[in-house]
């Protein structure tokens, strides 16, 4: 007659134990890294343009970030972030846009400088002349000749600038979106991108994923 093995079943109800933890623990790292996610369309966005210095271009359906003869075309984009809790987060950030031309003779060096702006500007006012001065977040390559769609840019100095932006709404001025080429290596290229004010809707976006 065979006497239960108790030491055996022990080991086996803690080997079990074991298997549901690492099992549970597996599932709550495969959660989502952020609970929340707040898209924004810009609620203001301009071009200006140092060919036309004076002309503000804040009504236009397109913006532009290129060179066109020789001179050069920034695009402003401003998100109200208030809708987010100060309190929040930041896991990442996305801005998006929407390319509906693009001229690029330059093929792998087709890059542009994403900037924070050093200070508030108005969509209705804004010029070239006008235009504030802007800090460099990142720089991100550009789609091939004749593309058109939606560009989606990601860069890790983004979601800091983004985060001290809804810790602190007053440092909030918006982005500008520039070639960061010199004009002498390629004064005719660049891209065109859908405004607000854009019949087709696809106005810029800022999509923020947050704790």
């Amino acid at each position: 007659m065979h006497r239960p093995n108790f030491l055996g079943c022990l080991c086996l109800i803690c080997f079990l134990s074991l298997v549901t933890v690492f099992v549970a623990g597996c599932a709550e790292k495969s959660e989502p890294l952020y609970s929340n996610t707040t898209e924004v369309v810009a609620n203001e966005d301009a071009r200006v343009s140092e060919e036309f210095a004076d002309t503000n271009y804040g009504s236009e359906p397109d913006l532009w970030a290129d060179y066109y003869r020789g001179y050069a075309d920034d695009a402003f984009l401003y998100f109200d972030l208030s809708s987010i809790p100060t309190t929040a987060e930041v896991v990442n950030a996305e801005l998006r846009i929407y390319i509906s031309s693009t001229w690029n003779t330059q093929e792998s060096d087709f890059v542009f400088s994403v900037e924070d702006a050093d200070k508030a500007w108005a969509e209705g006012t804004v010029t070239w002349n006008l235009a504030p001065t802007s800090t460099q977040i990142g720089t991100f390559t550009g789609p091939p000749d004749g593309y058109v769609g939606w560009w989606q840019i990601t860069e890790p100095a983004l979601n800091r600038v983004v985060q001290a932006w809804i810790s602190d709404p007053s440092l909030n001025n918006g982005i500008v979106i520039l070639p960061d080429w010199t004009v002498t290596e390629a004064p005719y290229d660049g891209i065109s991108i859908d405004s607000k004010e854009n019949a087709s809707g696809r106005a810029p976006q800022l999509v923020v994923h947050y704790l």
